[in-house]
């Protein structure tokens, strides 16, 4: 059962508010109410909002003298200079706070915001958890941005919020607010669109570049994000969303062109393929790499269906022109450098000095020999059956 009744300004009124909204249900969780600014000269609404106990006299808190003020502020601080005190009324009481939410949305949607052009509350949000269909004029948003920053210099703020984030249930309900919000479609095209127009500028692309590399210049840093990747890889359910993430991305022609155009765009910028080598070459060069590698590619062979697509994939890549001859130009561009033929005859000598390697080999060969016979037989065969058929028809 909700109860509702208008608050009269007294002290008598806050104290009723107090025991009958926060008894009467006899249970910690149906603690907030609704509130309400009326303006006391026309009574018409200005603002909505929820909270529990005291929370709506937080228009006494107001300061005339700050240059930052936005939402419903300005309008107290006016009342204020007029001596007069916007009329407070609960609205109900006694909800929990999924119905304190539903509450506020429900009726902010109902009478109007000012900043939407549908009525005359002064809210910046649609209410609810967060500030959701939250709008502030451009001058709002550089100076609370210029305070964040200001507030981010100081090293007992960024200590508080290091603290914090340590903590396994902030990461659990932060982990989880995300998951709730990109479960919806709306949310994840406007992430997308925003990521778009950010990166569609050259200079933010400059600086999250540098940026990238200040952060993962730090050993400490490439740990904990090679030590996130492995833990989210070993989850077979998030490498299934990749996989059909992957899949549904390139599985559109124009999709596959995007990607293809934007990696040769890439490559054709001066120096990536040189750093791209570089990077490739460290990485191999560590202690267990290509140990790792093998065993990955040995175990993704093993699957019936990987060797089965692979050489297909192969061959359909090699029935193009265009493909063939840029291998043999990369090959031979490769092979012109006598560094590279070092490396590559080295390569050779290690693995022919491997007995399992030479028997490998020696079975492949001996296979391709024996497939390559039996076609030669076949197409033998054919011709001498069809000399005998022309000869059988001439006679």
């Amino acid at each position: 059962m909700l109860s509702t009744y208008v608050y009269d300004g007294t002290d008598a009124g806050s104290a009723a508010c107090g025991s009958t909204a926060f008894s009467f249900l006899g249970t910690p969780m149906n603690q907030h109410y609704i509130y309400a600014f009326l303006d006391p000269r026309d009574g018409c609404p200005r603002y909505i909002g929820q909270g529990q106990g005291v929370r709506r006299h937080w228009w006494r808190r107001v300061k005339t003298n700050v240059d930052v003020q936005y939402g419903v502020e300005p309008w107290l601080c006016k009342l204020k200079d007029l001596g007069l005190e916007p009329v407070v009324i609960v609205v109900v009481q006694g909800l929990s706070k999924p119905q304190a939410d539903a509450w506020e949305i429900g009726l902010i949607a109902m009478i109007g915001r000012l900043a939407d052009e549908t009525g005359p509350l002064k809210n910046l949000s649609t209410g609810g958890y967060g500030a959701a269909g939250c709008k502030r004029r451009p001058e709002t948003c550089r100076r609370m941005s210029d305070a964040l920053k200001a507030a981010w210099q100081r090293l007992e703020v960024k200590e508080h919020h290091e603290i914090a984030r340590a903590k396994p249930e902030v990461k659990q309900r932060h982990a989880a607010a995300v998951r709730a919000a990109l479960a919806s479609p709306e949310v994840r095209q406007r992430i997308s669109a925003t990521g778009k127009a950010v990166r569609a500028s050259p200079e933010v692309r400059r600086r999250m570049s540098a940026a990238s590399r200040a952060a993962l210049a730090s050993p400490e840093v490439r740990q904990r994000l090679s030590k996130a990747i492995k833990s989210a890889l070993s989850s077979p359910e998030v490498r299934q969303r990749m996989s059909a993430t992957a899949k549904a991305a390139l599985a559109s022609p124009e999709a596959r062109q995007r990607k293809v155009a934007a990696l040769k765009a890439g490559l054709a910028r001066p120096g990536v393929i040189q750093r791209r080598t570089t990077a490739i070459r460290a990485a191999l060069a560590r202690p267990g790499v290509i140990q790792r590698r093998t065993a990955a590619i040995k175990a993704a062979y093993a699957k019936p269906e990987v060797r089965q697509r692979v050489p297909a994939a192969v061959k359909a890549a090699c029935a193009k022109p265009e493909v063939r001859r840029r291998k043999s130009e990369a090959r031979k561009a490769t092979l012109a450098s006598p560094e590279a033929r070092q490396r590559t005859s080295a390569t050779a000598k290690a693995a022919l000095a491997s007995p399992e390697v030479r028997r490998r080999m020696s079975a492949s060969a001996k296979a391709a020999w024996a497939k390559r016979k039996r076609l030669a037989l076949q197409v033998q065969g054919g011709s001498v059956a069809e000399g005998d058929g022309v000869g059988q028809e001439a006679t």
